[in-house]
């Protein structure tokens, strides 16, 4: 379960610099993996990739910056490390559907830091039943049965 664990310490660094500027070799070491393989794990285990995952946090958190009534979109841009107004706006946009300068309560979507949960579950009632038969075959019977199919020049030979 150390992936587990690695994932979630990734997670939670990435959550603690979202405003500073990070990289992927900072982000993967604290998963103690290569980049390829950090992402490669990461994608599978989330469903969204590394870079994904930071755009939908700083988009939601953004939003929730400029619900704030003195909150000026321009640093909030700068805050959440877009380089333009203008690619900070389209990203918005695409992401909640109004325009920054129109972001509204209950017109923002949220999307909030991943977690993971392990749960095994399902499998087979009947496998047990099927080794236990496989468990206690006598294989004496097995022989015998063998031998009386056999005549008695075979079983010599």
């Amino acid at each position: 379960m150390d992936w587990v664990q690695n994932l979630s310490k990734a997670i939670d660094y990435i959550e603690r610099h979202l405003t500073d500027e990070i990289n992927i070799d900072e982000i993967s070491g604290k998963a103690y993996a290569s980049c390829s393989h950090f992402q490669l794990v990461f994608h599978l285990v989330m469903g969204i990739t590394v870079d994904e995952y930071i755009r939908n946090r700083w988009l939601s958190l953004a939003a929730q910056d400029l619900l704030h009534p003195d909150s000026k979109i321009i640093e909030v841009t700068m805050l959440y490390q877009y380089d333009t107004q203008e690619s900070f706006s389209k990203a918005f946009t695409r992401f909640h559907g109004v325009p920054p300068s129109k972001a509204q309560h209950g017109e923002i979507k949220l999307f909030h830091p991943l977690t993971i949960h392990v749960t095994v579950g399902g499998g087979f009632d009947m496998l047990r039943e099927f080794f236990e038969d496989i468990l206690f075959v006598d294989w004496n019977d097995i022989d015998n049965t063998k031998k009386e199919k056999l005549s008695s020049v075979e079983i010599y030979n």
